[in-house]
């Protein structure tokens, strides 16, 4: 069995004021490349979009599915991910399109301590990241559809019934010294921070002898 992804971007952006997976940094829309950091790891990635929602081009091997309830949140979106993840994955990557620096490296940090656990994922400051992180399918699968049925629809209500495998701060920190995959771009002053810290990143870069 294998590791598949799932891509959340069908939330309403109404922070930020426009859809974030049309959102580039370097010439490259967040979903595209969030997807492109993906699968560098995975071979098969599902993207769950509301329904008529704009996404960027992307390649054919990518499976977009739509929510199948407008507007249910996370939890939904979730569900129908998982739904779609074809059958020889039996573990996804979880996350969202609002997640533009990801580090690749956490996927495998995260699939190497998830062992008989039902996740893995991050724990940053004394909290728990529900992405990006690894879930187990099947298990996922059957408390994320209890859970709706029980009229819950966040992620953290998810984390709450899981067998969790936590992963502390410290080991994240020497693959993402900077916790930016646990960036969420959620605002156009987030938007901005982004934009400031890489070419902070690269001044210093060029500078350096």
């Amino acid at each position: 069995m294998s590791i598949g992804a799932i891509v959340l971007c069908g939330g309403q952006s109404s922070r930020m004021g426009r859809s974030k997976a049309l959102l580039t940094l370097g010439g490259e829309t967040f979903l595209a490349r969030i997807v492109r950091i993906l699968k560098s790891q995975v071979e098969n990635v599902v993207v769950v979009a509301s329904l008529d929602q704009d996404l960027p081009p992307l390649s054919t091997e990518i499976r977009i599915v739509c929510d199948s309830v407008p507007e249910g949140g996370p939890l939904q979106g979730l569900r129908d991910g998982l739904r779609a993840i074809p059958t020889e994955n039996d573990r996804v990557v979880l996350t969202g399109c609002d997640t533009p620096l990801m580090a690749p490296e956490l996927i495998q940090l995260f699939d190497v301590v998830i062992g008989s656990k039902e996740a893995a994922i991050a724990l940053v400051n004394d909290f728990r990241q529900p992405f990006p992180g690894i879930y187990r399918v099947a298990p996922t699968l059957a408390i994320v559809e209890r859970l709706l049925e029980m009229g819950r629809s966040g992620l953290r209500d998810l984390l709450e019934r899981l067998d969790l495998q936590i992963v502390p701060d410290d080991a994240i920190r020497r693959f993402d010294p900077e916790f930016l995959s646990f960036w969420n771009i959620n605002t156009p002053t987030d938007y901005e921070e982004v934009f400031r810290f890489i070419s902070a990143k690269s001044s210093s870069a060029h500078a350096d002898p």
